[in-house]
């Protein structure tokens, strides 16, 4: 999953998300990929599966 992807889905999964916390996110993951700690791709697919599993399990509000 790229940034750009990984934003769209995150909109589609919390309609009201803060754009800078995704911006944030995103700088994380290039920075993670950068260092050769974690490839981002990855990194972005993971992060959705948690705030999928978050909303669903402890509810909208937590997650957003």
């Amino acid at each position: 999953m790229n940034a750009e992807n990984f934003q769209n889905k995150m909109s589609e999964l919390l309609p009201l998300v803060d754009l800078e916390a995704i911006k944030t996110i995103q700088s994380y993951a290039t920075e993670l990929d950068r260092d050769g700690i974690h490839p981002e791709a990855t990194f972005y697919k993971e992060m959705y599966i948690e705030f999928c599993l978050v909303k669903k399990h402890y509810g909208y509000k937590i997650a957003q």
